[in-house]
């Protein structure tokens, strides 16, 4: 009893104010590990896998220490959930091999974004159209549609039989080893009990991950007891049926048993296994260095086969814990502490069970899986004692059902409150310090090896380009072949929100926050990008914050021969400019413009012969040629061609000729355009043209800039930092340091430089700097201190009048408002009788804080006349006048 106190006491019931746990808890399927308001802690594998570790250290060590094995980390978990108001209790009992180690390179990473478009389809109309077309009669064969249908669902089934296939051999080779001692494994973790914070229903929190899991979930095969603060409660329901060897329970003396009984079997097979031990440690030295670069024994054999992943022979019956199931150089598993070679289950402590077992095929473990139930049976209110044993009489007030109890009786209360109460604990309380809060992973850097993915998450502020999390994704389980990259960043500058990489197109994409000056929100670019970071001739396509623009600028498209531009929503009906350049060449390096097209929205208040759809220009052929709208009810559109004048020749003047112009006129009704009207249309669209030309020209210096700008973003990024961050902001440190040495400055100099009333008169008679002079002489002491009184009683009396005759004036103004007030306030609106209480109310105010101020001042004249008085006796410039006065008292 005195054991399981004290490991009751060891949970701590710390303030919430850090971490703040969420309330949506039952409605979100989130895990602790992804929250902010968390720091995370490295795992330690357990010393012993099927026993409960002798010594636990506290929740504030383990906080410390920022590493522990299962039990040390859900004691921190509960001891947050607790203090936040959850009713949380730490689980113990077995759970999956993969649970118990961390290993989770065979699940699937929950950080993988989902970017399959999502299309979504019109709902059909609610009532049918009473006129409709009636389709025509369908002549083909209905026999032939038959056998086409039948041979497709033919290949289909073949197909989807292949596909069955693969699912299975896949799965088959992705499924973990024969674990020998499963069912065995013990294991620490979160049970969140219903009934506080919203939860309805209990659920289990991982807490090594953070993650929440339903009570049914396969990875937990068996709870033992749950305990916190409060009780410890034995689980006396047949949750598990882990059939050993004798008797069909589980039990660790069954397994000893089994161990005598087996004994003489495996002393005669001691010198082999002997002899096989050291093969199989310097295998699973070896497995570990190819699962440490994600390669295991027989890899290439079973990722050809079916690029499954790789099954490496560490994880047989030895239980895979000589080697730290080939993590990566961040996995929490790197750092667990492998278990001596004497104390292993190789040894004489497990080596007869686990080896008769593995010599079998884990005959035993099979059947023990095969007959673990789901933990969703199993009852969890711990308040019913045919299922939980409490090992404290005394419940917790929430837990009390009162019945029949007289609480008026002091006595009866008394006796029915009093039990024995847990021990109050001795562990430090729970506090994260700003440095370790911010810091949040061990080492500020986490790696996590997921099935074909590589999860890496870094602390805000530990980058110098901002990172915070990355994923690597595979095409192959060794991460020999990367298929796509994201990176997320946050409190940059240049408001840059992720970055994703695919190396199957070859392609760049950066997404950014709202918020920048150029209204930037995508920026796509191909590789080959990279080396020429300012140039426009690389594939390139930049979207924009279009309403956040004055142009509506959407979107731009670069190639090395084509610029495109996309509009929405602009008042001209502008849509898109797509400009096409020449090819370089040898004596022509830089690309020339070959043609520009325009293309304009409908706009309904024009008619469509006057609309103007398209508006291409060839710049090499100087010519333009118009398309407008279609008409309503017209096959074609009308179209119009322009052969461009050589303004060089006519000296800058337009010159039409007629047959320079040509055009279509879809409506045959129609009169010919006037000539007239289409010299002006030659003269509009010169100008167009120009004006073309000038914005392609601005646009690709803008892009250019802007281009050079990222350029300088990626190479030197800039973190933002708030301006109340004292711990990473410099500048503002650095300022509050200057004005906070500026303020002792001035609060010295002040405490230095005492003020001295004969100052001013020292100065008038003797000029500045007396003060420091030989003491006065008898005649100007005593002149010297008589100006000083005099002036002082002056500005004192002056002072008096001053707040008198305010005082005076202001009462006279109040009494003759209020008498104006009694003789019109019947007379009065409501407006002028509220403006009369407020100015009222003001002056009343005025004159209370007049009448004090002259109160105080005649209260205090006396005393500071005093001491002045006493001042001057002890200057040491009167030092004659004290001597004079003091011979005239002895005389």
């Amino acid at each position: 009893m005195s054991r399981m106190s004290g490991v009751c006491a060891r949970r701590r019931r710390p303030a919430p104010a850090r971490p703040v746990w969420p309330r949506g808890w039952t409605q979100r399927d989130t895990g602790l590990g992804d929250k902010s308001t968390f720091i995370e802690l490295l795992l330690l594998l357990l010393y012993h896998r099927t026993t409960a570790p002798d010594r636990i250290t506290s929740p504030y060590t383990t906080i410390v220490r920022r590493s522990g094995n299962p039990f040390e980390l859900a004691h921190v978990c509960v001891s947050w959930l607790v203090g936040a108001g959850y009713d949380a209790c730490v689980a113990v009992g077995a759970a999956k091999r993969d649970t118990c180690m961390g290993i989770r390179y065979r699940t699937e990473c929950p950080d993988v974004p989902d970017e399959t478009e999502k299309i979504t389809e019109a709902p059909p109309p609610e009532e049918e159209p009473r006129y409709r077309l009636q389709p025509l009669p369908d002549l083909s064969s209905k026999y032939v549609q038959a056998m086409e249908e039948k041979e497709l669902k033919k290949k289909k089934d073949e197909q989807d039989r292949v596909d069955e296939e693969r699912r299975k051999k896949i799965e088959e080779l992705e499924s973990p080893p024969p674990d020998a001692i499963d069912g065995w494994r013990i294991h620490a973790w979160v049970i969140i009990l219903p009934g506080a914070m919203g939860v309805e229903v209990p659920f289990f929190i991982e807490p090594q991950e953070g993650n929440r899991y339903e009570v049914s979930d396969p990875r937990y095969q068996r709870v033992d007891c749950i305990y916190n603060h409060e009780n410890y409660y034995v689980n006396l329901q047949n949750s598990t049926e882990v059939l050993d060897l004798t008797k069909g329970k589980y039990s660790t003396e069954n397994v000893s048993s089994t161990k005598d009984q087996n004994s003489a079997k495996t002393l005669k097979s001691a010198e082999s296994l002997k002899s096989t031990k050291d093969i199989t440690s310097a295998e699973a030295v070896k497995s570990t260095e190819s699962r440490n670069s994600t390669k295991g024994p027989n890899s290439t054999e079973r990722l050809k086969s079916a690029e499954a992943i790789n099954s490496t022979k560490d994880l047989d019956s030895t239980d895979g814990l000589k080697s730290t199931s080939g993590l990566k150089s961040g996995e929490s598993l790197n750092s667990a502490k492998s278990p001596k070679p004497s104390q292993d289950l190789n040894s004489s402590e497990g080596l007869n069970s686990v080896k008769d077992l593995s010599s079998s095929k884990s005959t035993h473990s099979t059947e023990g899986r095969n007959s673990i139930k789901s933990l969703d049976k199993i009852s969890y209110d711990v308040t019913d004692l045919n299922c939980w044993e409490h090992l404290l009489a005394g419940e917790p007030f929430h837990r009390r059902q009162m019945e029949g109890v007289d609480y008026a009786d002091k006595a009866t209360a008394v006796e029915t409150d009093k039990h024995l109460d847990m021990p109050a604990s001795w562990v430090e309380k729970l506090d994260i310090s700003t440095p370790e809060y911010y810091q949040r992973y061990p080492g500020s850097h986490k790696v996590i090896h997921y099935k074909k993915v590589l999860l890496e998450k870094f602390s805000r502020y530990s980058e110098r380009d901002g990172i915070v999390k990355r994923v690597k994704i595979f095409a192959d389980y060794a991460l020999d072949k990367p298929l796509t990259t994201y990176e997320y960043y946050d409190n940059r500058v240049d408001l840059m929100e992720d970055v994703k990489i695919d190396y199957t197109t070859n392609e760049i994409r950066e997404r950014f926050r709202v918020g920048r000056k150029d209204h930037i929100i995508k920026h796509t670019y191909a590789f080959d990008a990279r080396m020429k970071p300012s140039s426009l001739e690389v594939d390139r396509v930049l979207e924009f914050n279009y309403y956040a623009r004055l142009d509506h600028l959407n979107k731009i498209v670069c190639s090395p021969l084509t610029f495109d531009e996309y509009f929405t929503d602009r008042e001209d009906r502008l849509q898109s400019r797509q400009i096409v350049y020449t090819a370089p060449t040898k004596s022509e390096p830089k690309r020339q413009l070959l043609t520009i097209t325009e293309t304009y929205s409908r706009n309904p208040d024009v008619a469509a012969e006057k609309d103007v759809w398209k508006r291409i220009f060839y710049i090499q052929e100087n010519t333009i040629e118009l398309l407008f709208h279609y008409a309503y009810n017209f096959v074609t559109n009308y179209t119009r061609n322009y052969i461009k004048p050589n303004i060089a020749e006519t000296g800058g003047d337009i010159l039409f000729y007629p047959e320079r112009t040509s055009g279509y006129i879809a409506d045959p009704t129609a009169k010919e355009p006037r000539p007239l009207h289409v010299y002006y249309g030659l003269c509009e669209n010169m100008e167009w043209e120009n004006e073309s030309m000038k914005n392609i020209r601005d646009r690709e210096s803008d892009i250019i800039g802007y281009l050079k700008e990222r350029n300088t973003e990626l190479t030197e990024p800039q973190l933002y930092v708030s301006l109340f961050d004292t711990e990473k902001n410099e500048a503002a440190k650095i300022g509050w340091k200057e004005q906070e040495m500026a303020k002792a400055e001035v609060t010295e100099r002040e405490k230095e430089a005492e003020i001295d009333p004969l100052a001013p008169y020292l100065a008038r008679m003797f000029g500045s700097g007396h003060g420091t002079g030989k003491p006065l002489t008898f005649m100007e002491a005593t002149l010297v201190r008589e100006q000083c009184l005099n002036d002082f009683k002056s500005r004192q009396l002056m002072r008096q009048n001053i707040v008198m005759e305010r005082f005076e004036k202001m009462n006279d103004e109040y009494k003759t408002k209020k008498l104006w007030y009694l003789a019109n306030q019947f007379i009065l609106t409501p407006a002028k009788e509220s403006h009369y209480f407020t100015e009222s109310a003001k002056m009343a105010f005025e004159v209370h804080n007049l009448e004090v101020r002259l109160t105080r001042h005649r209260d205090l004249s006396g005393p500071r006349y005093k001491t002045l008085v006493e001042y001057l006796d002890r200057h040491p410039l009167l030092v004659e006048l004290k001597k004079k006065q003091k011979s005239k008292i002895y005389n």
